[in-house]
């Protein structure tokens, strides 16, 4: 049985249309659709909200979710000297410390403000794809900037995805996580003198360059700075060992940056894997908050993988997840591994180990 077309004008169109807009329809609806729509040929228009419900539903709660985050954001403003700022590199472990933090109460998250894939808020542009270690004074203009990325007064549907509105009205403390910010280190601990110790979170090279090739996660680095050690990139043709090279280009700050022990916590992942109450207690001892130390311990599960272990990868026994990497390396790769490190003077790692050698880069 076919449903009689009735055309309608565009007033009886108008509630029908901004029913479908309000559910984020307009996002997934077809031409036809809305060909439908304006015709009057509500069998179709109808039987597409059935078919779609669950997404429909899904999305209608997504502008919700936005419209309050908005709200809640207009109402707050973070210091950007009472941040907890979180460095790292992909696949360092940055989730997973940045979930135990969480513990915290009264946190709320700025997810990665310089990889935002739409880059909404000019940061990877401007910041976070370049990969320049920046020498020269920021400029007022850029540093306005900085602050407000860092502090969620510019934000963007990437940077507050893990956002919950009743989280956010409660928060107090604001967890900046980025894994694409080493390179501005010197200049953010140079402009900012922070009440909670900024965190960098330091994993092998070997075991990040492996599971960031698993997950064929793209690679960025400055083009001056490979221009500066093109022999030695272009001398590495295996993936592992040039995924390690670059890690190195990225990482590995000037010699004359030298951060006192009271601007910067330096963490290894293999230190938190391996003592993780030890460890973990020793970053709270670090944050000038209020709570409590011993019941944040107390509740949180160690041994669980972070959210972002897409392939399962995460070994609950803590020797074979340190050594799952290491252990399948040639004496080649190893030779190789060993040789970027003396290149670079790196010798905090070791290519024969996964655990550090030394605190000092």
């Amino acid at each position: 049985m076919h449903c009689v077309d009735q055309r309608k004008s565009p007033a009886q169109v108008a509630p029908i249309l901004s029913a479908c807009q309000l559910a984020g329809a307009d996002q997934y609806v077809k031409p036809t659709l809305m060909t439908h729509l304006v015709q009057g040929n509500l069998y179709f228009v109808l039987s597409f909200f059935r078919k779609n419900s669950d997404m429909l539903i899904d999305s209608i709660r997504k502008q919700i979710r936005n419209h309050q985050i908005r709200q809640r954001l207009r109402q707050k403003a973070f210091a950007v000297e009472e941040c907890i700022l979180l460095f790292g590199t992909p696949r360092s472990g940055s989730t997973w410390l940045m979930e135990l933090l969480q513990a915290i109460p009264g946190t709320a998250v700025n997810w990665e403000p310089f990889s935002d894939p739409n880059d909404a808020l000019g940061a990877t542009q401007r910041w976070g794809n370049q990969y320049s270690i920046l020498t020269d004074a920021l400029t007022e203009e850029q540093l306005r900037d900085l602050t407000e990325v860092l502090t969620l007064a510019k934000y963007s549907a990437w940077t507050a995805r893990v956002l919950e509105p009743s989280q956010l009205a409660k928060s107090r403390y604001l967890i900046t996580k980025m894994v694409r910010a080493t390179h501005l280190l010197p200049q953010i601990l140079q402009q900012f003198s922070f009440v909670n110790q900024p965190i960098w979170l330091l994993r092998h090279p070997v075991d990040v360059a492996a599971s960031q090739l698993k997950l064929s996660i793209p690679t960025h680095y400055a083009p001056d700075r490979y221009e500066e050690h093109k022999e030695l990139m272009e001398a590495m043709p295996q993936p592992l060992e040039r995924q390690v090279s670059i890690w190195c280009l990225n990482n590995l700050l000037p010699a004359t940056f030298k951060p006192a022990a009271s601007q910067l916590q330096l963490v290894c992942y293999e230190e938190l894997i391996t003592k993780p109450v030890e460890v973990f207690a020793s970053i709270l001892d670090r944050l000038q908050l209020s709570f409590s130390k011993e019941e944040i311990l107390s509740q949180l599960d160690f041994s669980k993988s972070s959210q972002v272990d897409f392939k399962r990868d995460f070994r609950a026994e803590t020797k074979e997840q340190l050594y799952k990497n290491n252990d399948l390396l040639t004496s080649d790769q190893r030779r190789n591994i060993q040789q970027i490190f003396d290149y670079f003077g790196f010798r905090l790692y070791e290519a024969n180990s996964p655990y550090p050698v030394t605190k000092q880069l």
